[in-house]
């Protein structure tokens, strides 16, 4: 007979209906007593569903429960009120059915229930006999004292290391399911057998880990690191062990050592068992030694057993999935497997273990070196194994390892099929880096210095005719002079060999011209034309180009090319400059074309324009707009910096109780904005076409180049046409 259905049957509807409605029980809208009883029951008085509502309640609904679990008569209303909090009426539950006491909260999960008056027997609120024996028991074990041996580094992150390591140094083999090759396991097999007694089983259990991580990629039946595996080393260790512990918890397949088990796994999750074993480890105390022999049944006595139908939940399970016999078998192979590799537990001895404390802040964890134990030999802490152990792992054979380290032994060059490794000097500093205490001349074999590189000058070889030049090369006599060969007609010589090279290319019949590099022309030989051509080049470029190109002009290049213009040819220069809107000021001038836009200094902010100036600049603004015309403006941003910009008007508008012109702007190649109050100055730009304009400022500049005598030059018949494309000017 069912104790606890027999009380919720005794229960008013208006309570049932509240418990059902806080538990999310589904009730029919037409159902009677007998329908709301069944439904009630059927999910409430569940063992399973006792201890998954226990584990969400907060520590002192625990308390008050253990409390209760003891007294066998119930409470008296007044006595459960000053316990456990007032409980107030079914009417004020109705209206706000959120529990404000913990008496509150267990009457409306169901478990605790009012009880009527009866003969010598008055009312009162007690647990059902069922929830009482269903709900987890304190956990008793025997104390054995405290733990006084340090906790070894966690064994799966050494061997997760040691893959890693090994794997750089030459791709280890694995099997068409992804699983190492019994060769890999050979190889792993010396650097993990001081670890555990099955060094296999560790070293499948770390590479599944480093596959779900992504930490190790296959290719063509071999497996190599990836990019993520050095940021994972330079993760600090404590955080190591718990992206190991949540990629061992998340991985999809069952485990190696619970598969050799032979226990029932259909319809298992495996993610859900294995956080129940990770519940059941961190239940125990931390720092006590626990005999191994009795956890098993104090667990499942404390917390429920370890398979239900919850792990089992994808299949219907009628009755336990494993018997206690099987349930103890998985735990006591977890606690020997992957809750010790993982750094959960550690064993004290063959028959006690302990949970170690929780692992020290990286920051608080004492810095640990590399040392030098031979002429040739590095001791790594597995606390200091890190992402430059893995650069420097072609570098490295294994030797050995205990509980404190991994020795390697340096290879004189680098072993493996995965390159060269690092160089000789970078291999020196990151020891010299990273090894404290080392004994003089220590590492053997590695230069103290890095090496020298040298970089000799080289000549090129082009020709207009490449085919000529590929069937001349085909010689022995030209290829051997030939450095490299860059593209078709393109090839390198060195210097000392450009004169033979020169000899054999006429032997098969190309000429050959030496071209020798023209020494640098300083600005005081070149002539007036050249100047002013000059002017207009830096002039572009300073507007044109961005502050991140290469090859900027000297910031003092204009004055020294000013300093020798005729004062017709800088007349010239300057009407040219502020017609194309360059903004490059050679100082006042008289000139036909449209004035350029006073400097004002950027250091000192203009005062503002009066209404009068203000109305004419708007007119203008209109009238460019309507005639389609570029116009260069003198504006102030908002830091109070003068810029000059050529921009195509769009149209104005007003927002924000302010004016603005929204105009392509030809510097930014885009859409910009410009309030009208922060417009100094305009100028319009009244050619029809701007490259005309350019083309006429340019023929201007050659005429006058023409007129050598007159402007002071010494050849002025030698002078050529100029170019608009020659100087570089680019007119939209």
């Amino acid at each position: 007979m069912n104790r606890w259905a027999t009380m919720l049957a005794e229960l008013p509807p208006t309570l049932q209906r509240l418990i059902a409605r806080h538990n999310r029980v589904s009730l029919p809208r037409r159902h009677d007593s007998a329908e709301r009883l069944a439904r009630l029951r059927a999910a409430l008085c569940r063992a399973a569903t006792v201890r998954a509502v226990y584990a969400t309640l907060e520590p002192e609904v625990r308390d008050t429960l253990e409390f209760l679990r003891h007294a066998r008569g119930g409470l008296r209303p007044a006595e459960a009120a000053r316990k456990l909090g007032p409980i107030r009426p079914l009417t004020e539950l109705v209206t706000d059915p959120r529990p404000r006491s913990i008496g509150e909260r267990l009457l409306l999960l169901g478990w605790l229930l009012p009880r009527p008056a009866r003969p010598r027997n008055p009312a009162h609120l007690m647990l059902p006999p069922e929830l009482r024996r269903w709900l987890p028991q304190p956990l008793a074990l025997p104390d054995l004292g405290l733990a006084s041996v340090l906790p070894p580094h966690p064994p799966a992150d050494v061997a997760a290391v040691a893959i890693l390591v090994a794997a750089a140094a030459q791709p280890l083999p694995v099997r068409a399911d992804g699983r190492l090759s019994r060769s890999a396991l050979a190889r792993l097999r010396p650097r993990l057998v001081s670890l555990t007694a099955d060094p296999d089983s560790l070293a499948a259990f770390a590479w599944a880990l480093l596959c779900q991580l992504g930490l190790a990629a296959t290719h063509r039946s071999l497996a190599a690191p990836t990019i993520a595996a050095q940021v994972f080393l330079a993760l600090p260790p404590r955080e190591r062990i718990e992206r190991l512990r949540a990629a061992w918890v998340a991985l999809p397949r069952p485990d190696a050592w619970a598969t050799a088990l032979r226990v029932d796994g259909r319809g298992l999750d495996w993610p859900l068992l294995r956080r129940r074993l990770l519940a059941r480890a961190a239940a125990l105390p931390a720092g006590r030694r626990l005999a191994a022999g009795g956890l098993h049944d104090a667990l499942t006595a404390a917390l429920g057993p370890l398979a239900d139908a919850q792990t089992h939940g994808f299949r219907q399970v009628s009755r336990a999935p494993w018997q206690p016999r099987r349930a103890r078998m998985v735990w006591e192979a977890a606690l020997r497997g992957p809750l010790t590799w993982l750094g959960v537990l550690a064993w004290v001895s063959p028959d006690t273990l302990f949970r170690p404390d929780a692992a020290p802040a990286a920051d608080e964890a004492p810095a640990q070196g590399w040392q030098a134990v031979g002429p040739d030999l590095l001791q790594v802490p597995h606390a200091s194994a890190d992402a430059d152990l893995l650069q420097l792992a072609p570098h490295l054979s294994w030797h050995s390892t205990d509980a404190d380290g991994v020795i390697y032994r340096l290879l004189t060059a680098p072993s493996g099929q995965m390159g060269v490794g690092l160089g000789p000097g970078a291999r020196a500093d990151m020891l010299r880096r990273r090894v404290t205490a080392a004994p003089p001349g220590w590492p053997a074999g590695v230069p103290a210095q890095a090496p020298v590189a040298q970089i000799a000058p080289q000549m090129l070889v082009s020709s207009a005719d490449p085919v000529a030049l590929d069937m001349a090369t085909r010689s022995r006599s030209v290829r051997r002079h030939i450095s490299a060969r860059l593209a078709p007609g393109l090839a390198t010589v060195e210097p000392a060999r450009a004169a033979t090279l020169a000899r054999a290319l006429e032997r098969q019949g190309l000429e050959v011209k030496l071209v020798a590099s023209p020494p640098p022309v300083a600005p005081e030989e070149l002539s007036a034309g050249e100047r002013a051509a000059l002017l207009v080049a830096c002039a572009f470029y300073r507007r044109h180009a961005g502050p991140d190109l290469p090859l900027p002009p000297p910031p003092d290049l204009a004055e020294r090319l000013e300093a020798g213009l005729p004062p017709e040819l800088r007349t010239a220069v300057n009407a040219a400059l502020a017609q194309l809107g360059l903004g490059l000021d050679l100082g006042p001038t008289a000139t036909p074309w449209e004035p350029a836009v006073a400097e004002v200094p950027s250091t000192t902010a203009p005062a503002a324009l009066s209404a009068p100036q203000a109305r004419r600049i708007e007119r203008e603004l209109t009238q460019a707009i309507g005639r389609g015309q570029m116009v260069m403006l003198r504006y102030r941003d908002a830091d109070g910096v003068c810029l000059e910009r050529t921009v195509r008007p769009i149209a104005l508008r007003q927002a924000g109780g302010r004016r603005y012109l929204d105009a392509f702007c030809l510097l930014r190649g885009a859409e910009r904005s410009f309030r009208l109050d922060r417009i100094l100055a305009l100028a319009s730009i009244r050619s029809a076409s701007a490259r005309r304009t350019a083309n006429q400022i340019v023929e201007r500049i050659a005429g006058d180049l023409t007129q050598a005598e007159h402007l002071g030059a010494t050849h002025g018949g030698d002078v050529e046409p100029v170019d608009a494309h020659a100087v570089g000017i680019a007119v939209d």
